[in-house]
């Protein structure tokens, strides 16, 4: 993929709070962390600040941060009496603009000889199965699922897909696997029937989530969801 200079912005990286460091001494190593692994992105202008915090620098020294090896636009600072900056904001460029819906950056610190990294995921939510096209009654797909632990709600949550049927009720919930890694995806799971049933003619809706029990879910739900809609033309059976 060719390399993409993104303006970005950086907010609030003086001190905010006091954050905890040990005396400066020569062989002391800087390092720097963000508060999640993986954030929200899920389209919009609100999704969640990086926070990023660092300590063990040299006291009172000028330092530069780099996202993805570019020099962050107003990244500049200078460290604390200790030799830590932040905690701050990181904003990165949002992934609807990148056309991504996951992605790892890298952070680096550069101040004087002295630099740290370290690194975190931005996700939006997202679920599907592959391949797209073919007859219900026989069809067989491979399910995925993208973003469904965002900053760490659970550890390792399972993922369930609920067939609603076109008339709103619910037919059946079965249970695709475990979400993993920093953000909860779900890699593509072994062939399965896209319809373990006889579906009836109709628009159905397959809502992904983490609850075994089946609630719909809206703009207003604080769960985690993505719902795929697959018109049925024909009787399988």
């Amino acid at each position: 993929m060719n390399a993409r200079r993104t303006a970005v912005s950086v907010l609030a990286l003086s001190p905010l709070l006091a954050v905890p460091a040990v005396a400066q001494t020569p062989a002391a190593t800087p390092r720097i962390q963000t508060d999640l692994d993986c954030y929200a992105d899920v389209g919009g202008d609100d999704r969640r600040p990086v926070i990023l915090s660092g300590n063990q620098f040299q006291p009172n020294a000028d330092y530069q941060i780099n996202l993805d090896g570019q020099p962050l636009p107003g990244g500049t600072g200078r460290t604390d009496a200790l030799g830590a900056i932040g905690p701050g904001e990181v904003r990165t460029p949002s992934l609807a603009s990148l056309g991504e819906r996951q992605r790892r950056w890298t952070l680096r610190v550069d101040s004087g000889a002295q630099s740290a990294t370290t690194s975190f995921f931005t996700s939006d939510v997202f679920a599907g199965f592959s391949p797209s096209r073919g007859r219900p009654s026989t069809l067989k797909v491979r399910f995925t699922a993208t973003g469904f632990n965002l900053e760490q709600r659970a550890k390792a949550p399972s993922v369930y897909l609920h067939y609603v049927r076109p008339n709103g009720r619910r037919k059946a919930t079965v249970r695709l696997g475990t979400a993993t890694g920093a953000c909860g995806n779900l890699a593509r799971t072994k062939l399965r029937r896209l319809f373990p049933f006889e579906a009836e003619k109709g628009l159905w809706r397959l809502q992904f989530d983490t609850s075994p029990t089946y609630r719909k879910g809206t703009s207003k739900t604080t769960f985690t969801y993505y719902t795929v809609g697959v018109r049925i033309r024909t009787v399988t059976g």
